[in-house]
């Protein structure tokens, strides 16, 4: 096995293998955000956002939010001074491309997110082959390109900037080490330019500045401390000035619970890093998903990622006595690197792709455990049992989960697609339908942007009510006029809520939102969430024209109001996703 590894076409059938097991990708379609931004791109939608810059969701500014809470575009729950706006120019570019060459066929854009792999995947060989033997490097790269952290930069369109700017950060990393050990001039501007466009790409590039500014600290050189830390200036240099440039330019995550800036809230951000940072080690070493930080899970995933962190800490300390020189001079720049890059990761929305840059090091640092972890001598046992298990999770499990996330993405567009032709036949002449209560974001949030792209339907207005986890009270109290009450929890508890708006910014009794021909207003509170609405509508609630809707088994059906002074029970059944 070890002599098929050293092979040197070894990293190419890796290469070859990874881009097989994507190949399904090529018929998943459009998903989720995707419809956002072939809106924007058609101008369907409220919002008029160019081309460069898609990665705007919401413009910071009372007036425009309220503007697109009443169009159906944001919840109604959307703090008014919200702020999600992501510097991504190429990326942008990139799908405004898409869209100018290939339309809608969708194969087409998933092939080119399918080059941009392929790019990544061999600047990648080739970094790791400098850094680590033959058989390793092989090992390192399996790992890196079959890594749960792929799964969607790899099947999401919306989510190839992760690809791109990883691919930047290993031709970064490549031209630096060029430089540093063989004093190739050209890597002296290449590293620097690589990064800066990395940065164009995606926040995640800041990562790649970690490895790098590892690499010339800690990495081999014959220099003294004080000259490796003047030669890693101009990365720091970069870095300074790029976030001075993104605040100035009015970019950053503000106001929310899903995105977390240690810019505009260093507090939040740090208390949230308290459960991220673990939760992402429970991925990066034992591959359990991120992504079940956004249910219950969040605290236990951190759990498992501190018990994983120091047994994995356990068997790299056995593993690197065993180990070449050569690996071990590269774990000691990679290792710090990459933590450094998972911890700036955490402000993202929580999910294994933050991870695609912090694996260019963790990837390395597993190879170089599993190379060595299964030795024989003292402490053997134990050694080839943690051994065995990162074996039995990255390499014998890795390929089946990439091939089921790719299902797994697959069957939630064909939902999506699905909820937006039932629905379609609602819309009235009144251009709008409320979903009073689906938690689930394929069958809520998503829904008024799949249906102007899907169904022709821009204009429409197709509003979610409640995203609570939870059965709902519904109490009519008049014509027009109703009040929801979600049982044992709150509104605003869920991750898609308080992406919208955290617990940082509480609401207010009487605070009012106007959404798509009615008005909610917050009745009641519990710890400052809303905890009962009210709802008017501008119509009768029993006029067929503008329906209310609610997410029951498996679709959106419209809900019959109980006379005025009744009560109704909303059942919650999990959407899509089987998560929400």
């Amino acid at each position: 096995m070890v002599g098929w590894l050293e092979h040197p076409r070894a990293g190419w059938v890796v290469v070859a293998f990874a881009l097989v097991i994507a190949l399904p990708s090529l018929t998943l379609g459009f998903f989720a955000d995707d419809y956002v931004f072939l809106d924007e791109l058609e101008h369907r939608l409220a919002r008029d956002i160019p081309w460069w810059d898609l990665y705007r969701f919401t413009p910071g500014d009372p007036a425009a939010i309220a503007h697109l809470v009443a169009a159906g575009e944001l919840p109604w729950w959307t703090n008014p001074e919200l702020k999600l706006h992501f510097a991504r120019p190429l990326p942008s570019a990139l799908l405004a491309l898409d869209h100018a060459l290939f339309g809608h066929v969708a194969p087409l854009w998933h092939l080119h997110s399918l080059l941009w792999y392929a790019a990544m995947l061999v600047a990648v060989r080739s970094l790791f082959r400098r850094l680590l033997p033959p058989a390793t490097a092989t090992l390192a790269l399996f790992l890196f390109a079959l890594s749960g952290a792929l799964a969607s930069p790899v099947a999401w369109i919306s989510a190839r900037h992760y690809l791109a700017a990883a691919l930047f950060c290993a031709l970064g990393l490549l031209a630096q080490q060029r430089w540093r050990a063989e004093a190739w001039q050209p890597g002296r501007w290449l590293a620097p330019l690589s990064f800066s466009v990395a940065l164009l790409c995606d926040e995640a590039a800041l990562g790649g500045l970690a490895l790098a500014f590892a690499y010339d600290v800690l990495g081999p050189s014959p220099r003294d401390l004080r000259a490796r830390s003047l030669g890693a200036m101009p990365f720091v240099a970069i870095v300074m000035a790029y976030l001075a440039i993104y605040s100035a330019t009015g970019c950053g995550a503000d106001g929310g619970g899903g995105y977390l800036s240690p810019i505009s809230e260093p507090g939040k951000y740090l208390a949230g890093a308290a459960t991220r940072f673990p939760d992402l080690l429970a991925d990066a070493i034992l591959g359990v998903p991120a992504e079940l930080a956004l249910t219950w899970a969040a605290r236990p995933l951190a759990v498992v990622g501190v018990v994983a962190a120091v047994l994995a800490g356990l068997l790299l300390r056995d593993t690197l006595r065993r180990a070449t020189d050569e690996e071990r001079a590269a774990v000691r720049w990679l290792l710090p690197g990459a933590l450094v890059a998972a911890f700036a990761a955490v402000g993202g929305f929580p999910g294994a792709r933050e991870l695609v840059v912090p694996n260019l090091g963790v990837s390395a640092t597993l190879a170089v455990m599993l190379a060595h972890g299964f030795t024989a001598g003292r402490g053997a046992l134990a050694r080839r049992a943690l051994a065995g298990l990162l074996a039995i999770v990255h390499v014998g499990l890795a390929p089946l989960a990439q091939l089921g996330n790719q299902h797994s993405m697959k069957t939630m567009a064909l939902a999506t697609a699905r909820i937006t032709a039932g629905v379609a036949g609602d819309i009235g002449p009144r251009g709008r339908l409320r979903i009073l209560q689906a938690s689930d974001p394929m069958a809520n949030m998503y829904v008024n942007a799949s249906l102007a792209f899907e169904v022709d339907r821009g204009g429409a207005c197709a509003a979610p009510t409640s995203a609570v986890h939870a059965d709902v009270l519904l109490e009519r109290t008049g014509p027009r006029t109703f009040t929801l009450a979600p049982r044992g929890t709150t509104f605003l508890t869920g991750p898609f809520e308080y992406l919208a708006r955290s617990a940082w910014h509480p609401m207010a009794v009487g605070d009012e939102r106007r959404i798509c021909g009615a008005v909610v207003r917050v009745v009641a509170l519990d710890g400052g969430l809303p905890s009962r609405i009210e709802i008017t509508d501008d119509a009768d609630l029993d006029d067929p024209s503008a329906p209310w809707l609610a997410w029951q088994g498996r679709a959106l059906q419209r809900v019959a109001f109980p006379p005025v002074g009744g009560t109704t029970v909303i059942r919650w059944t999990p959407g899509p996703m089987g998560m929400f």
